[in-house]
């Protein structure tokens, strides 16, 4: 029988075939294929970069694909899940040549093309780089975490993003509550106006310090002294929120408002008795000084020196809610006053709608609910009383009974003019009494604290101050700001003279200065930062101050911890930015440069003249120089390639980037055809100097490079992946036409070879 028949053959690979198998040639991402069983059939040279050539091991491994993988489960798991035809996804820890790496792959089932059997198709990336990166950040984020001082990071709505245990606590919330809470939730609405003065500094300064009162989730008000520092984007160009350190300082305010409060008891003491010796011996007008005096120290709603009269006590003197009663009378036997008369005690009523002890009806009738009363004395014999009211209840302490037995001292000393002197003995007791009540409060500070006069001079010192600063009393005792032996500075570093201290500024203007860091160079050689509020202290009636105050916390540990988060966000950004091996920029930088790059020279260009060139450059026949030296060798190849071509690289507004293996790219803004040939050139010479051998090489005994060159101008409608791609060509076209040279393209014009 014959068979008439005929024999058609196709010697052309199609065209897709043959892009998709270069692009398997030259892309980084790693491709394998196994057998069903884990037996390598086919790798790409990223692949074989990778792990070697699998298809020739000669260690007789049984499958090859479960041999990469440290924990072997997760390779058994993906072949399981890929023979059921389905995708396993996996980050893994795999054994390549480089050592052990963290991967990220997918394994599927596919069938082979050539035999129609089942085989594994891995896709693999080095992702070794980034998880290092995540374990950092983790381990960092756990030591923000636990950090005593309350540590925060808010976007730029003022959200919280994160918040650290101890900045939880302090607001009275857990962490997780507080993530997404707008931060004007925990602030004090009559602080709002200024914090939003102090975000708006903190914007165009970087960093601001300040105070304000917090409101905690049960609604309890605290202080809280807050350094916020800006957070920009990777390019360090935009802000996109802020870190916020947080300090809880109520036990600082509570000490200052003691503080000052005793402050004020004194001046209206000393005031006092200015005054008293003024009309003294007019009784009467002694008497309205000492009850204004009184209820003003006392924070009363009214006072009233009430006189002895038989059996009766008369109003003789009154001021506040009491004013306008002078010339009552209030029988002895059914008022508080008369049984202080007949006990001779200090007596103290909480609440006159309870108290059986008070005339009720009077005290409804005036509007009093709080009393406190003092006997006074002539001769020893009690002739009146000295009483403060409030119209609420609980309204007196401690301090004001002590306060009252002072002015009820003054009194009696202008009882009579003959007991002048005893009375004076009795106001220096008590003066002594309140100035060691000052004292102990201050000794007890944990900030520093120093009196300085008119003149500048120190005078006094708490111990918190002798350790901060680190001088003795001795030392510090008569000397003023400028006198002292150490070295101050400003947060920047630069010398702060000693007239512009905060106490010095005070004494000068009369007004207060808060929140101004200082640094002190000790006689250890240490530097100790300060922040320094300073307080004037004035006579009445006159308008400077005859002294200051100034309060000092050591914040030096504060400040550390603040370098330590700059210098490790410049750690993270730059590790972000470069490239591992040749500690040049990476691609993430490069694509983020020319993305930023190319919108300015659009928008920033004059009458189309703004030129931006870019250069890809390539190591000839670097596969061949892997083959034949080793990957290590290849390596520092590498480096040294990227080091000398760099350097050929002088302005710092161009960027030298590793762009991906063995490529390289050159951004160069503001520059035409003509400038980037030139670069290019001195590049090309640079490398050539290195001289480095290169057996294998088709073009030259060392090794070489060819360079692509684009020079377009940005425009709007254009995008960067258009130069890219222009330049891209060119490279590419400089490897066909024999390679070792430089081509160059022009705004797309026929490329010129050079």
């Amino acid at each position: 029988m014959l068979v008439e028949g005929m024999v058609e053959t196709n010697d052309r690979i199609e065209q897709e075939t043959l892009r998709s198998i270069e692009a398997l040639r030259h892309t980084t991402l790693m491709v394998s294929l196994y057998t069903i069983e884990g037996l390598p059939l086919l790798q790409n040279p990223a692949a074989l970069k990778c792990y070697g050539d699998m298809q020739h091991l000669d260690s007789g491994t049984d499958n090859v694909f479960l041999s990469h993988f440290v924990d072997s489960g997760l390779g058994i798991r993906a072949m399981a899940v890929a023979k059921s035809r389905e995708v396993f996804s996996v980050e893994a820890q795999v054994i390549t040549l480089a050592g052990i790496r963290w991967h990220g792959m997918d394994v599927r089932c596919t069938n082979d093309p050539v035999t129609g059997n089942p085989t594994l198709l891995v896709n693999e990336k080095d992702i070794t780089d980034r998880v290092q990166v995540e374990i950092e950040l983790q381990e960092l984020s756990i030591a923000l975490a636990n950090a005593v001082e309350g540590i925060s990071r808010l976007d730029i709505f003022g959200r919280y993003i994160t918040v650290n245990q101890s900045y939880a606590n302090t607001a009275g919330y857990q962490p997780e509550e507080m993530v997404g809470m707008d931060w004007h939730k925990t602030i004090h609405p009559e602080d709002l106006e200024m914090m939003m003065a102090a975000y708006q500094q903190m914007r165009v300064r970087g960093r601001v310090e300040v105070e304000a009162r917090g409101i905690r989730k049960d609604g309890s008000i605290f202080y809280k002294q807050l350094v916020m520092l800006a957070a920009y984007d990777g390019q360090e160009r935009a802000i996109i929120g802020h870190h916020c350190f947080m300090k809880d300082i109520s036990d600082r305010k509570q000490a200052e408002a003691a503080l000052q409060q005793e402050f004020a008891r004194l001046s209206i003491v000393i005031a006092t008795q200015q005054e008293i010796a003024l009309r003294n011996p007019n009784l009467d007008a002694v008497m309205a000084v000492i009850a204004d005096k009184t209820q003003h120290l006392t924070r009363a709603d009214g006072a009233a020196i009430e006189i002895l009269e038989g059996d009766e006590m008369v109003y003789r003197a009154a001021s506040g809610i009491a004013t306008a009663h002078v010339g009552l009378r209030l029988k002895v036997a059914t008022s508080l006053s008369g049984k202080c008369i007949a006990t001779g005690e200090i007596l103290l009523c909480h609440d006159s709608e309870t108290d059986a002890r008070v005339d009720r009806a009077a005290c409804q009738r005036i509007g009093v609910r709080s009393i406190v009363v003092v006997p006074l004395f002539y001769q020893e014999e009690r002739v009146g009383v000295l009483k403060v009211v409030s119209a609420t209840p609980s309204a007196f302490t401690e301090s004001d009974i002590q306060s009252l037995q002072l002015m009820a001292g003054f009194l009696a000393g202008s009882l009579h003019l003959a007991s002048e002197f005893d009375a004076k003995n009795i106001f220096l007791s008590q003066l002594q009494e309140s100035e060691e009540r000052y004292r102990s409060v201050i000794a007890t500070m944990t900030e520093g604290v120093v009196l300085q006069l008119a003149d500048g001079k120190i005078t006094a010192c708490n111990a918190s101050a002798e350790r901060i600063i680190g001088l003795t009393p001795a030392q510090m005792m008569g000397l003023t700001s400028v006198d002292l032996d150490w070295r101050t500075v400003r947060e920047d570093g630069s010398p702060f003279p000693g007239e512009q201290h905060p106490a010095m500024i005070t004494l000068e203007t009369g007004k207060p200065v808060s929140n101004v860091v200082m640094g002190i160079h000790k006689s250890d050689k240490t530097l100790t930062w300060i922040s320094i509020n300073s307080q004037p202290l004035f006579h009445l009636h006159q308008s400077q101050p005859y002294a200051v105050v100034a309060t000092f916390a050591d914040i030096t540990e504060r400040k550390q911890a603040e370098e330590l988060l700059r210098n490790q966000a410049e750690r993270d950004r730059l590790r972000a930015t470069t490239d591992g091996l040749t500690q040049v920029a990476n691609r993430r930088c490069f694509d983020e440069r020319l993305q930023s790059e190319w919108p300015t020279l659009v928008f920033g260009q004059k009458e189309g003249q703004e030129q931006l060139s870019l250069i890809m450059l390539d190591v000839d026949y670097f596969k061949r120089f892997n083959d034949c030296y080793g990957h290590q060798a290849g390596d520092i190849c590498l480096v040294k390639v990227a080091a000398s071509a760099a350097q050929a690289v002088k302005r710092s507004t161009d960027l030298f980037a590793r762009y991906g293996g063995e490529e390289f790219a050159v951004i160069l803004p503001h520059t035409d055809a003509a400038g980037a040939i030139a670069v290019a050139e001195s590049i090309r010479e640079a490398i050539g100097d290195l001289a480095i051998p290169h057996e294998q090489s088709d073009v030259s005994e060392i090794v070489t490079v060819s360079m692509g060159i684009a020079t377009v101008i940005p425009s709007l409608g254009t995008s960067p992946d258009e130069l890219v791609a222009l330049a891209d060509r060119a490279l590419y076209d400089a490897k066909q036409q024999g390679r070792d040279r430089i081509n160059c393209a022009v705004n797309q014009m026929t490329p010129v070879v050079y």
